[in-house]
């Protein structure tokens, strides 16, 4: 079934913070894919990019939802960079929060296109291969060969396929075709 599972993964992995009087909540659930490729973020006070607290007049918070398209590794890079990269522009240090948000994304998606963080993505990307493969390395059930509940073998998707094939030849031959 390639990249999808026969079944979605309904459990869901839940979150809940606050900071003052914010309070936020998340939740992620996989799904029909066969790994989680999503990643969030939920930080009630971007701390400094040093990690030190902010004063009262500049606390910021941020959420994202970083959707992975086909692969969890750059939706975790940027939940992991984005903050800290955002916190080093200009644009953010003046309160210019609109336009930082817009130059951060141009920001990440550049670093995307180096070969200096292919090692860290990797690492991200044998993460989430490892979390969606089943224990003990074996096969996830919609992986099988041998077929499983409502699956064939490819030699049974082999045989339908010639059957088909020899079928439709036989149906052109009556209808004067080839």
């Amino acid at each position: 079934m390639g990249v999808y599972l026969s079944t979605p993964i309904t459990d869901k992995e839940s979150e809940e913070g606050e900071h003052g009087n914010l309070k936020f909540g998340a939740s992620a659930m996989q799904g029909w894919r066969k790994g989680m490729e999503d990643a969030h973020l939920a930080l009630g006070q971007l701390p400094h990019c040093d990690g030190t607290p902010r004063e009262n007049a500049e606390k910021v918070s941020m959420f994202a939802v970083f959707d992975g398209h086909g692969g969890c590794e750059v939706a975790k890079y940027c939940a992991t960079h984005m903050p800290v990269e955002l916190q080093k522009l200009p644009e953010f240090q003046q309160g210019d929060y609109a336009a930082a948000l817009v130059k951060v994304f141009h920001r990440i998606d550049e670093k995307l296109d180096t070969l200096e963080y292919m090692d860290e993505l990797e690492a991200y990307k044998r993460e989430g291969a490892a979390k969606s493969a089943p224990a003990g390395g074996a096969k996830a059930k919609d992986e099988d060969d041998e077929g499983g509940e409502g699956q064939l073998s490819a030699q049974e998707a082999l045989d339908i396929f010639q059957k088909l094939l020899s079928m439709s030849s036989a149906a052109d031959g009556k209808d004067g075709g080839p």
